[in-house]
Parts: C-alpha cells; structure tokens; sequence
C-alpha cells in the first residue's frame, strides 16, 4: 500500500533577534533577543497555552472561523542561533495551495513578551499567542515557506505489515 507523506506541513521563519519601532507612538520598541525566543520556545513546549493557531490575519485571531491550522513545533535555528522557525499544519486545502503557488507568502507572530499564566498568576516570559498569515509582516526579509514534503526529496512512504512506523524509500535503500 503507498500513500503520499502528509503536504499539509510547512517550516516557516516567524521571528528573528533584532529591534524595531511599532505602534502609533513612535517611542515603541519590539526588541527580540535570544533570551526571547528561548522562552516561546520553552512556553509552547511546556503547553501553557493550549493551542497555538494559525488564523488567517491578526484581527481574526480570536475568531476560530477564520482558523487555518496550528503550529505543532517551534524550534531556534540559524547561525547565530537568532531565528524562530514554526512548523504549522494547514488543515485547509484552498490555504494549502495558496501557500504553495506563492499567493500567500508572509506569516507574523502574535506574541506577549512577559505572561502571566492564568491558573497560577504566575509570570512566564515571552509566548506566541498565534501564527498569523499575513500579507505583509512585521518583520521584513524572513525565509519563505518550505513544505516538509520537499524535506523527503518527493520520497514515497511503503507501509510494511505489521510495523508501527512505515519505512521511506531512503530508509530501505
């Protein structure tokens, strides 16, 4: 039996260390360290928010109607170990394809820099509050979407009897 590998899943940049200006005032500062992004990272990990959404644009972002899909890992990468990338599964076709046919291109995070947990009144460091797709984000200039099925080199997966994982192609030669 062969069945495609899942092409619902994309790596995206969401973040980078640096600082920019936002808000209306023009004193507001977005800075992003290091340290920031070990903390999303281990909050999203350690599940203090239940959910981690991808919405399609940031005003929707309470709304669960306008809901794509969610981030399923989060993970520090690059050189300097300076960039947020986001693993989001995409459950819904029509945004499948618009991300892969290059119509949408940007992602923006929601995030708080210090919160506080809602059981324990405990404060935890910066989360992601939601994954945005966006037309155009905040931070300018991060790498575009890579489908995880172009990660397995268009491998097949083999379903073998009476295994609990299938074996890829790469795996058997």
């Amino acid at each position: 039996i062969e069945e495609k590998a899942d092409l619902s899943e994309f790596k995206k940049e969401l973040l980078r260390v640096g600082t920019w200006k936002h808000g209306a005032a023009k004193d507001g500062v977005l800075e992003i360290t290091k340290e920031t992004l070990k903390s999303i990272v281990k909050n999203f990990k350690d599940k203090v928010l239940d959910n981690v959404f991808v919405p399609l644009g940031h005003p929707a972002g309470d709304d669960p109607s306008c809901n794509a899909g969610e981030v399923v890992d989060l993970a520090i990468e690059g050189d300097n170990e300076d960039k947020l990338i986001a693993t989001i599964d995409v459950k819904d076709k029509g945004i499948v394809d618009k991300i892969k046919s290059g119509l949408i291109k940007c992602i923006s995070a929601s995030l708080t820099e210090n919160y506080s947990r809602k059981d324990t009144g405990k404060d935890v460091g910066a989360i992601l509050f939601h994954a945005a797709l966006v037309s155009e984000p905040y931070i300018k200039g991060m790498a575009p979407f890579v489908p995880l099925s172009d990660d397995m080199k268009d491998s097949t997966i083999i379903s073998i009897m009476n295994m609990e994982e299938p074996l890829t192609l790469q795996e058997l030669s």
